[in-house]
């Protein structure tokens, strides 16, 4: 098991012009920023350089919980 790096939070929604239609997820978990970087610097060539820098706004997270609202 990998060790978390911080937790994280991340909700979404869909917004509809009926209300009635809408849906809401959200998901709490741990964020594990430096596994991704490795693993799509591995898996493309050209992120290895340069071009992904150390501070990218890209993360991993693992859900520990989440939640559903809305019409399926």
């Amino acid at each position: 098991m990998r060790s978390p790096e911080k937790d994280a939070c991340v909700a979404t929604d869909g917004i509809f012009a009926d209300h009635r239609k809408a849906k809401l997820l959200s998901m709490r978990g741990h964020e594990e920023r430096a596994w991704a970087l490795r693993k799509l610097r591995a898996k493309y060539p050209q992120y290895a350089g340069r071009m992904l820098p150390n501070d990218a706004p890209i993360m991993r997270i693992t859900p520990d919980r989440t939640a559903f609202w809305g019409k399926a």
